[in-house]
């Protein structure tokens, strides 16, 4: 049996574009821990635009950057990934996962019906 590999082998960049390759057959699951893994903090946009192109990925990654783009309005990462990347071509109805599908949303807390939206990511 293969040994498993390190968690410091692969960077949070790397592991974003592996997990988004057309290559793949589809999974829901795979898609919404690709999409959090483009959310690490520490990501830079100079290699996940360098990996997305390399691995044909650049679709996927628009997609869950213009997701990501309504949730955290004000994040400058988001727009920097979607200003760099091609023009989202037109996919079939429902080829990529409905938006609410990354993110955490809230239902009633302690002062009511509130809904916090937050974009799901690996805490470290």
């Amino acid at each position: 049996m293969p040994a498993l590999p390190e968690p410091d082998q692969f960077t949070n960049e790397e592991l974003a574009i592996a997990l988004m390759s057309p290559a793949l057959p589809y999974s829901l699951t795979r898609l919404r821990m690709a999409a959090g893994m483009l959310a690490a903090r520490a990501n830079s946009t100079d290699m996940l635009l360098r990996l997305a192109k390399q691995e044909r990925c650049e679709p996927i990654v628009r997609y869950i950057s213009e997701c990501a783009a309504k949730v955290e309005p004000d994040d400058s990462f988001w727009h920097d990934l979607i200003g760099n990347l091609p023009p989202l071509p037109r996919f079939a109805p429902d080829t990529l996962p409905h938006p609410s599908r990354f993110v955490a949303m809230s239902g009633i807390g302690r002062s009511g019906r509130q809904t916090a939206v937050t974009w799901i990511r690996p805490v470290h």
